[in-house]
């Protein structure tokens, strides 16, 4: 081989291995390798909307699911919605007056609709307790369930800052108008989530006791039922 030949032999290997290297770089950044500072997305969402949540499915980690199965209380944040505007419909009687759809309404919806196309993979249970509730919300699908856990703590959100969604329904639109009242206190189960909500007025107590049963009606009907509106308990 002749000193020319073997220069270019010596050029082309390195451009080879620059691109090897190159090509590992752009996979192990598009795969978000937890080396580098990636994320992992999980089921359904990137980021919670109502907050930068590590609990939100697809949060860097923090999905519950076959990785994370180990139970832990959920901690309330300050949501990125704006505090004071009610869903669509809500009008200026609503709480705190908001009249249009806040931040977090589109993905809170989406979640919803994510739970009731799945809500033979749900199981729930109610038990009425002094002042409130006590549920017990499960899947065995850990998608099903990050989601669903998603959905609670959002849910949570909404009532701590009273910004209310679905005022069209009678029930939940009182419910709102008394969040003020409410006291809710969400623990993770290893497939899903467990509520105590109380209240020490007494007809916040019955409200709290009636959104759970239409809840559970949710669950075991779907979107007609949710297209009804419910009674306010007297």
């Amino acid at each position: 081989m002749t000193p020319s030949s073997s220069r270019v032999s010596l050029i082309l290997l390195s451009a080879s291995i620059i691109g090897v290297l190159l090509t590992s770089s752009l996979v192990e950044a598009q795969r978000g390798s937890p080396r580098r500072g990636g994320s992992t997305q999980g089921p359904l969402f990137g980021r919670g909307p109502s907050s930068g949540n590590p609990s939100a499915p697809g949060h860097g980690g923090g999905a519950l699911g076959p990785e994370n199965p180990s139970p832990q209380p959920l901690a309330v944040r300050p949501s990125a919605g704006s505090p004071g505007h009610g869903n669509a419909g809500a009008g200026k009687g609503g709480p705190k007056g908001g009249g249009n759809a806040d931040a977090a309404h589109a993905a809170d919806m989406k979640a919803i609709q994510f739970l009731m196309a799945n809500r033979a993979k749900i199981r729930r249970t109610v038990v009425n307790r002094p002042g409130g509730v006590e549920t017990l919300t499960e899947s065995d699908d850990p998608n099903v369930t990050a989601v669903l856990v998603w959905h609670v703590e959002s849910m949570g959100l909404r009532v701590k800052e009273q910004r209310p969604i679905h005022v069209r329904d009678p029930l939940f639109a009182e419910l709102f108008r008394n969040a003020a009242t409410l006291d809710m206190n969400v623990e993770r189960t290893a497939k899903g989530v467990k509520v105590v909500e109380t209240s020490p007025n007494a007809f916040s107590a019955k409200l709290i006791q009636a959104h759970a049963q239409v809840v559970s009606l949710f669950v075991a009907n779907g979107p007609p039922e949710m297209r009804k509106n419910h009674a306010v308990p007297k």
